[in-house]
Formats: C-alpha cells, sequence, structure tokens
C-alpha cells in the first residue's frame, strides 16, 4: 500500500514534540553525569538533600514514577 505524503505530514506532526522531549531527557541524563564525574558527589548530594526536603517536588516525583509522563494528543 503506497503511503500519501500527507500521512507522513500528519504522523511528523503528531509526533515531533515527542521525540524533542525524549531527546532532551537524554541530553540532561548525559549533562547531569558528565556534571557529576567533573565535579563529584559533594555538589550532587547537596542538591539532592535540598530537593528531598521540598513536600512539592516529593510528590511530583512520586506522581511522574507511579504514572510516567503522559502527553494527551488531539487528533
Amino acid at each position: 500500500m503506497p503511503l500519501d505524503n500527507q500521512v507522513l505530514q500528519n504522523f511528523e506532526s503528531i509526533t515531533k514534540h515527542k521525540n524533542y522531549i525524549f531527546s532532551s531527557g537524554i541530553d540532561l541524563i548525559y549533562e547531569f553525569f558528565k556534571f557529576e564525574n567533573k565535579y563529584g558527589n559533594k555538589y550532587i548530594n547537596r542538591m539532592l538533600n535540598f530537593l528531598s526536603k521540598n513536600k512539592y517536588f516529593n510528590k511530583y516525583a512520586l506522581k511522574l514514577a507511579d504514572n510516567g509522563m503522559s502527553f494527551k494528543t488531539t487528533e
């Protein structure tokens, strides 16, 4: 079955933002470990201790861990 070019353009427009978010997450993880290797665990431990005391961050982190990220698309 030959694909119409419009089908491919629609698919790209629906998934483009998801791919960007995914690739940005990969870059964030890479930069995080690059920073950790450069400066050691001292700064990372301070940052994690600070975040662990923030109730809003903990609530969001638990929700994200339980449900994952959800993207609603209008199709």
